[in-house]
């Protein structure tokens, strides 16, 4: 169960992340973005690994 709850965060966070970039797409930040979400992704997988290890 922790397993999954663990995919569904970060499922979750990558709609978000998508959504986001969709919505950026036509500014300039969309680079800004993608790095960010390329470290938001990282950080949340970071945790995820953590917390399922307990």
């Amino acid at each position: 169960m922790q397993a999954k709850q663990g995919y569904f965060i970060v499922l979750l966070f990558s709609g978000a992340i998508g959504f986001g970039l969709y919505k950026l797409k036509d500014s300039g930040l969309w680079l800004m973005a993608i790095v960010g979400a390329i470290l938001l992704l990282g950080l949340v997988s970071g945790l995820a690994n953590i917390f399922l290890k307990k």
